[in-house]
């Protein structure tokens, strides 16, 4: 019995030395700290590259602030024609109280707006207010345009930051014009239109029948006393050639309709 103890004992001893030298045994140290390092270097390597790749991707995405300027000028950039049919919408829509259709038409003009006669250039009415007041007289009503001719944007000048502004020569039959003039009479409205707002109108009643005609042409507009005297307004303010090239005309008796 005693000598199976001693032998017990013995075998014990041994392990526990053999596990004490396995630990000292610098090959089983080096692979142990390799095994360790291996994992964090992969997470270091994975976290620079996800790091990496995070970036790319924002910089990707920014949007340098000059671009996103011109984006929104391309975007909020709006002419007469757009100005002005919105003009005629509102002057014809009919509501319930009246005081909500003269604001809505006010909104439309600026500030400073005028209305001039085109014939002589003497101003009728001045301010937005003034003019907003003028159409607590008038009565919603269809607008309809027999002929127009849009010119087309043209900057203030180079070193001004201001929108640019474009014209409109509307003609129209009597009692379609949206009340302003004589309801008896054709009329010719020419607007001048700056960002989102009318800043002026010229008005005269039209008595070359120009409205009237529904074959009437490009040609026989531009040769109008109408026409020469609308370009003498615009021309004060853009350059315009002799052949009026950047005007665009258009007869909508020549239009087909729907509806």
């Amino acid at each position: 019995s005693r000598s199976r103890d001693r032998e017990r004992s013995s075998r014990h001893e041994s392990s526990r030395r053999d596990r004490d030298d396995s630990r000292e045994d610098p090959r089983f140290r080096d692979r142990s700290r390799s095994r360790d390092r291996r994992p964090r270097h992969r997470d270091r390597h994975e976290a620079s590259s996800s790091s990496s790749k995070r970036e790319k991707g924002d910089a990707s995405k920014k949007v340098e602030p000059e671009d996103e300027k011109e984006e929104e000028e391309k975007v909020f950039e709006v002419t007469a024609v757009q100005v002005v049919n919105r003009f005629h919408e509102v002057y014809a829509r009919d509501t319930l109280f009246q005081q909500d259709r003269i604001n809505a038409i006010a909104e439309l003009f600026a500030e400073d707006a005028v209305i001039s006669s085109l014939k002589s250039g003497s101003v009728y009415l001045s301010g937005r207010a003034a003019i907003a007041e003028s159409f607590l007289k008038t009565a919603a009503s269809p607008v309809e345009v027999s002929k127009r001719i849009f010119v087309e944007p043209c900057a203030p000048s180079s070193s001004s930051s201001s929108p640019s502004f474009s014209y409109l020569l509307d003609l129209h039959r009597a009692g379609s014009a949206p009340g302003l003039g004589d309801k008896l009479k054709d009329a010719a409205l020419l607007y001048r239109v700056q960002g989102p707002l009318i800043t002026a109108i010229w008005g005269a009643a039209e008595s070359e029948r120009l409205a009237q005609d529904p074959q009437l042409s490009r040609e026989l507009l531009l040769a109008s006393k109408t026409w020469r005297q609308a370009g003498d307004v615009i021309r004060r303010e853009r350059p315009l050639d002799a052949e009026a090239s950047q005007a665009h005309y258009h007869n909508y008796d020549q239009m087909e309709t729907w509806g």
